[in-house]
Order: C-alpha cells, then sequence, then structure tokens
C-alpha cells in the first residue's frame, strides 16, 4: 500500500473509531454493500420514511393523531402500499406527499 492509500485508510478509519473497538491487522479490504445484497436495509429505510411521514403531518401540519401515547399514524403496511401504487422512485418522493395525504385523511 502506498502512502497515499495508507492515510486515506486511516482517514476513514478514524471516522469509524468507538471505544474498545478493534480492527484486524493488517487491514486489507474495506467492502461496501452499496445496494443492498450483503445485507438488508430495507427496513430502516422504511422506519426512515415512517418517520419522516410522521414529522411532516405532526410538526409541518401539527397533526395529533395521538403520537404522545405511542400510537402509529404510518405503518410499514402503508409504505407499501404507498409504493406498489406507483409514481415514486425512491423513498424520499413519497414521504412529504403521504405525510400530507395522512394529514388531509384525518382533518
Amino acid at each position: 500500500m502506498n502512502d497515499d492509500n495508507e492515510r486515506l485508510l486511516n482517514a476513514f478509519l478514524s471516522t469509524l473509531q468507538r471505544p474498545g473497538l478493534k480492527f484486524p491487522t493488517p487491514f486489507d479490504t474495506i467492502l461496501f454493500d452499496v445496494d443492498g445484497v450483503l445485507i438488508r436495509t430495507i427496513d430502516s429505510f422504511h422506519a426512515t420514511d415512517i418517520a419522516t411521514a410522521e414529522y411532516v403531518a405532526g410538526t409541518l401540519h401539527g397533526l395529533d393523531w395521538g403520537q404522545h401515547e405511542g400510537k402509529l399514524l404510518f405503518t410499514h403496511d402503508d409504505v407499501l402500499a404507498f409504493k406498489q401504487a406507483g409514481g415514486y422512485n425512491n423513498d424520499w418522493g413519497y414521504v412529504l406527499p403521504a405525510g400530507h395525504a395522512w394529514y388531509c385523511a384525518l382533518t
């Protein structure tokens, strides 16, 4: 490994440092799973969708659906139904309309 690559690797690793975390020596491979093949990330994306849609409805529109009592406005099934309806190519493209839709439906 040349000096530039080693500096880049060390800079990257320093962003991951946590107390007690140990990396193997030598550290010769970093694997990024950018398409979700190795690690299933869809549930975390859907959880973010739900939180964002609830933020839109609750914070931006001031809707109270009982969120302070732990009631859900938007569920995993709602995320799937909204996505299957079509017209949105990514998660962020539909969370704002989804939050608006729930606000309109409940007011």
